[in-house]
């Protein structure tokens, strides 16, 4: 059950799929729910303003037409969630338009802003210096490694993919590439980005529009981002490359079958590293690598 709790193995196959999907739609009423959640943030600043004295509030001019721009942004980052569902038949029940909505958590909610924000490093121009910092030295890695060799016969395997930036970037070079991720939530997101646009920049967004911590301004917090930075599609012909749904322990149970292991922001998620590290050695072929 792809980033769900540990199911019962006692189970049946079942119970585990009403289990699951029970889990994606409530993943799908918290993306649904994204546009109400920071909106009702907005709000309750904007009445705890209206509660101050009127000197203070005096000293305040600018606040209420600065909170009259949030809406815009956060209404368009919510048309950008409701592309990322079009293709909803892979993640969510088929008959979920006749379920009762299920009011997310806080916890819920926080794994959708988490995920807006992941475009900016992975998708965004914006990201260009953190990629280069935390994935440029794996690609340059395993192109040393690798030197000499059709990269359409060398195996990768990216886990922790997120939405699927390093794992393109593998792709994109030729090589045979697999991302793997558990959170339905980047899943989602990363099936719109890399098989549902055209071309660069075609969706807008505004990343920090529901942030309230860390900016410097509120220029900066309604700064608008267009993603992708590339073209996805632009993958050599005959390019095996895919995404994986799953618990990295319980997809690759085969040994000796990847050249490359490419990790970032992986190994140190592990509740076990041990059983990580493990795995990771079986399935590699022998001469194989672990780049992380």
């Amino acid at each position: 059950m792809s980033g769900a709790t540990e199911p019962d193995r006692n189970l049946s196959e079942e119970e585990l799929n009403r289990l699951e999907q029970e889990y994606n739609f409530k993943i799908f009423c918290a993306f649904n729910h994204y546009e109400t959640h920071a909106l009702a943030r907005i709000n309750r600043a904007v009445h705890s303003f209206q509660r101050l004295s009127p000197r203070h509030q005096a000293l305040l001019p600018n606040f209420l037409h600065k909170m009259d721009r949030f809406p815009d942004a956060i209404a368009c980052n919510q048309r950008m969630i409701y592309r990322f569902m079009e293709n909803r038949r892979f993640f969510f029940p088929a008959d979920m338009d006749a379920l009762e909505p299920i009011k997310p958590s806080e916890f819920d909610m926080d794994k959708v802003y988490t995920t807006v924000k992941q475009f900016v490093r992975d998708w965004a121009v914006e990201g260009k210096p953190e990629r280069d910092a935390c994935y440029k030295p794996l690609i340059t890695a395993v192109e040393k490694l690798f030197r000499g060799r059709d990269p359409k016969r060398v195996s990768i395997c990216v886990p922790g993919a997120g939405l699927g930036r390093l794992a393109w970037e593998f792709a994109h070079r030729g090589y045979r590439c697999q991302g793997n991720e558990w959170s339905v939530y980047m899943l989602v997101a990363s099936n719109f980005i890399l098989n549902c646009g055209e071309g660069r920049h075609h969706t807008v967004f505004y990343p920090w529009a529901h942030v309230f911590t860390n900016n410097h301004d509120v220029e900066t917090q309604l700064q608008g981002m267009s993603i992708p930075d590339v073209d996805t599609t632009d993958i050599p012909p005959g390019t095996d490359f895919s995404m994986a749904a799953g618990d990295f322990l319980e997809v690759y149970d085969a040994p000796d079958s990847w050249d490359c292991v490419a990790s970032c922001f992986f190994l140190d998620t592990a509740r076990n590293i041990v059983a990580y590290l493990e795995n990771t050695f079986r399935m590699l072929t022998p001469g194989g690598y672990l780049v992380n």
